[in-house]
């Protein structure tokens, strides 16, 4: 559907003036240029142009539109009616890409490339019938007495109606809130202006460019499009300024439509509307959010939101009985619009009280049986338990919703999008997707909202007597748990049934691999990647089987190494069992390279989910597995399947001084706040570690005994080291010099580091004992192995050679995991130099809280980039939301819970 058609040149004879160039003048005609084999040129055949009507509008009177275009080397030269002459410039440096949006439709440039420009307005989306009344779609005012209105995408005109049926009501204030994102330019139609918008060819039914800008990118965005089609429009020889617009891209049977866009008053953007009615009435306030159209708004939305709300006298001055209106817009007025008037009625119940029925008991809530029309999930039934008077909070905002959902119930839609996906047995494509990704996307989408509307609604109760004396962003900062429970929406994975394994969407594949034993440890102790941090007696290894732990628990209990007591750790998040002397975790068959991970899950509810799926296995006779994935499955019997838990209970049989815990750790990102008190807790109870080299001995391990392992591993030493002392090598002058390219990032020195090393106490000498630590972990492994510090660059840079945007924006997100994880690295052994002389009474996680968030470690955390190489601007994957985030690689089975 797309080409990229540059003009070609062919001389010709014209009669030129004096301001003409002299260049050799050519007529556009379509070739196909031999420098660039790589396009295809497409053509616009008479057959193609008449199955369409293009009809032309908005040409002003007396134009007249006999026109003599020529061009040369320079520009196009455009004579008009023989007495008026000018040359046109252009500021195209790439050939401009033509496209038609369906079969047997014209060709036509395309803005920015890869952009058709469609009407906001298409059937159906007037679900409240308001167009004929109101010229705008949806309108309503939300339930009650304030006077909270949300609405469709307005025309021009249809905005003025509205602003004087709002001036009618007395109000003390109108507070209008364009609500979009996405780039919005109204046209002239007639005496009106409506309103189209860029739509992406494979997305025709979807408002998505532009997505998380700002809201000054977006009003910069659309002037470069405004500009870009007046361009466009000028270099047509075959009409006079005249560019192609889409009214209903469901027929198209009379698409495309011609509009006359010679000058800026024909073709406004958002602010040019919207703003000039501050001009005409002082009553008038005019705030653009850029709200996304799936998943909640940002905490910057929030933020301006709270400011524009700040700067209006009657919300807080308690003699003023007039409250302001409020009037929402969004596309079609739907789930934008709604989140705008949900935000809005709080804020004025929490100035003139909540209706009856958000005073009344909240609803018990049953954990084991939660009732999901409700809203009783369970990222929600977490935050109302964290939140101070949570049942409360959640209860004022489920009534607001009624109050606001005429048009679009947050809670109801949520529950229907659940029921929907859970009833899907057979996929099927719906707007071109996946109907499990659609509905899952969905539903994570709507549980967003609701997520964040709760966490706004705390924030009130806790500012709003305080006149919103922080800003929303900085109070969730204040309690970082929350971004920890927001990256869990969807935790449908801990409820996948083992019996997948039986119909072949589930396969065991074992966790040993070619190539694995980077370390070559196989050799001694038939465990991979097995090492030591010197001097301490802190271990890590890849997963064991029964045969590999029996022989590490020998060489550990040894004459030459002596230790009484071995504390085992599995950091593993994924199931795993113990067949026939191999170890096998449960894969997607979509996914074989990958186990399936269950985020955040505890110790115990994992184990009871790999003693489930032991009691799927041992029965089979006959089961499917991969033990190598370059083969094809194999047919196999087992006759001994364990957990680890198992596993581990037999071996104490034979070493009782065995002693084992399940501290399960996300892969390729920084362990959370309370894994590093897990690991804190397990080394204070084990008092005798910190006193004999030769004493207890801490092994870890997960799957492959890189990441996770190595990480447990320094945060183990780190804590031993501060009750022993640090040895050698982390004073100042002590370390030993690196002479390679990029040492200043091998070795960790961001920009974004040294930004934390400055903020927190004694700062360079805290990143030395990190940095000891970490070539300690890895100084007996090859160049191939794993260095929780020197990965960080390594994985950055193999974004230059990532053939697909996907992937590049995978390994962008898995550095910046990586640089997060050193930062906390960090972290810790300041909070470990600061609650020493406390004992340690304070918990990392409490600390953080309270002394991490008051100084400023939180805007680190949430400003995390590689400033070193990219541009300050670049806002993607900055913010501890965006990065953690959980992104479905696998399809959905199971239940939305």
């Amino acid at each position: 559907m797309f080409t990229s058609r540059p003009i070609a040149l062919k001389p010709l004879t014209c009669m030129m003036g004096s301001g003409a160039s002299s260049s050799p003048m050519t007529s556009p005609e379509p070739t196909e240029d031999s420098s660039q084999p790589n396009q295809q040129i497409s053509t616009i055949t008479p057959s193609s142009r008449k199955n369409s009507v293009m009809t032309t509008k908005n040409m002003p009177l007396g134009t007249d539109r006999r026109t003599l275009t020529r061009t040369n080397e320079v520009a196009p030269i455009i004579i008009k009616v023989g007495k008026e002459e000018f040359q046109r410039f252009t500021e195209f440096k790439d050939p401009i890409v033509y496209g038609r949006i369906a079969d047997n439709m014209p060709e036509h440039p395309l803005v920015k490339n890869k952009y058709f420009l469609v009407k906001d307005f298409h059937p159906g989306m007037d679900k409240l019938g308001t167009m004929e009344t109101y010229q705008a779609p949806n309108v309503r005012k939300a339930q009650g007495s304030f006077p909270v209105y949300g609405m469709g995408q307005p025309t021009k005109d249809s905005l003025s109606n509205m602003l004087e049926l709002l001036h009618s009501g007395g109000h003390s204030e109108i507070l209008v809130l364009n609500l979009r994102e996405e780039p919005v330019l109204f046209l002239k139609d007639g005496f009106d202006m409506v309103t189209y918008s860029p739509r992406h060819q494979d997305h025709l039914h979807k408002c998505e460019v532009n997505q998380g800008k700002t809201v000054a990118e977006a009003s910069a965005f659309e002037v470069a499009i405004r500009k870009e089609i007046m361009d466009l429009a000028g270099l047509r020889d075959e009409h006079d300024s005249l560019f192609q617009f889409y009214n209903d891209i469901t027929n198209l049977t009379h698409d495309p439509q011609l509009y006359y866009v010679a000058y800026e008053d024909f073709i406004s953007i958002s602010d040019e509307v919207y703003q000039r009615h501050t001009f005409f009435s002082d009553k008038v306030r005019l705030q653009r959010l850029c709200f996304p159209t799936d998943g909640a708004p940002s905490e910057e939305d929030f933020d301006t939101l709270v400011s524009f709300f700040k700067a209006c006298p009657a919300l807080f001055d308690g003699e003023d009985v007039s409250l302001p209106a409020m009037l929402f817009t969004s596309h079609t007025g739907e789930g934008r619009a709604t989140v705008g008037m949900v935000i809005g009625y709080l804020v004025l119940s929490h100035m003139q009280g909540f209706p009856n029925d958000a005073i009344k008991t909240p609803y018990p809530i049953n954990e084991k049986s939660p009732n999901y029309e409700r809203g009783e999930f369970t990222a929600i039934v977490e935050l109302i338990k964290y939140l101070s008077n949570g049942p409360k909070i959640k209860q004022e905002v489920d009534v607001t919703i009624d109050m606001c959902g005429e048009l679009n119930n947050l809670i109801d839609e949520l529950h229907k999008a659940k029921e929907t996906l859970e009833e899907i047995e057979t996929d099927y494509i719906i707007q071109g997707e996946s109907a499990m990704s659609y509905f899952r996307e969905k539903c994570v989408n709507y549980l967003e909202r609701y997520f964040y509307l709760i966490c706004f609604n705390a924030y009130l109760h806790d500012q709003f007597v305080k006149l919103l004396s922080i800003s929303f962003s900085q109070w969730m900062k204040q309690h970082p748990y929350i971004y920890h429970l927001f990256s869990n929406l969807d935790i449908s994975c801990r409820t996948i049934s083992s019996e997948l394994l039986l119909n072949n969407q589930h396969f065991l594949v074992a966790d040993d691999y070619w190539g694995l034993d980077v370390l070559s440890s196989q050799m001694d102790v038939k465990v991979s990647n097995f090492r030591r941090i010197p001097s301490l007696p802190v271990y890590g290894s890849a997963q064991p089987s029964r045969e590999g732990l029996s022989c590490v628990m020998k060489y550990l209990t040894s004459k030459k190494l002596g230790h009484p007591k071995v504390v085992l750790v599995n950091l593993r998040e994924d199931m795993v069992l113990e067949c026939d002397a191999q170890t096998f975790s449960p894969r997607d068959i979509n996914n074989l390279e990958e186990p399936v991970i269950m985020p955040d899950i505890s110790g115990s509810e994992i184990e009871a989910k790999e003693n489930e799926m032991k009691n799927v296995v041992k029965p089979k006779k006959s089961f499917q597995i991969y033990t190598d994935l370059s083969e094809s499955s194999d047919s196999v019997e087992f006759s001994s399947v364990l957990t680890p838990l198992e596993m581990f209970n037999q071996q104490c049989i034979q070493t009782p001084q065995l002693v084992y815990h399940r501290i399960p750790i996300s892969d390729d990102a920084a362990p959370k706040e309370k894994n590093f008190d897990q690991i804190m807790a397990l080394l204070n109870n084990i008092e005798e570690i910190y006193t004999d080299e030769d004493g207890p001995a801490l092994l870890f391990h997960c799957r492959t005994g890189k990441g996770r392992t190595t990480t447990a591993m320094a945060i183990a030493g780190l804590i031993i080291c501060h009750k022993k002392g640090f040895p050698y090598g982390t004073k100042p002058g002590e370390q030993e010099l690196v002479s390679c390219p990029n040492a200043t990032y091998t070795k960790g020195e961001f920009l974004i580091v040294q930004r934390l090393v400055r903020m927190i106490p004694n700062g360079q000498q805290m990143k030395r004992e990190v940095d000891f630590m970490l070539d300690q972990c890895s100084e007996t492994m090859t160049p191939m192995h794993y260095h929780v510090r020197e990965v960080i660059f390594v994985t950055y840079n193999k974004m230059k050679k990532a053939k697909t945007d996907e992937d590049r924006e995978e390994l962008k997100l898995k550095s910046l995991q990586y640089l997060e994880r050193y930062l906390y690295l960090i972290l810790f052994n300041t909070y470990l130099h600061a609650e020493r002389r406390n004992h340690y009474e304070r918990s990392f996680t409490r600390w953080m809280k309270e002394v991490g968030s008051r100084a400023g470690v939180y805007e680190v955390l949430d400003d995390i980039a590689f400033t070193d190489f990219e541009s300050v601007n670049s806002k993607m994957l900055r913010t501890r939301r965006a990065r953690w985030k959980q992104v479905p690689k696998l399809p959905f089975r199971g239940k939305f819970i």
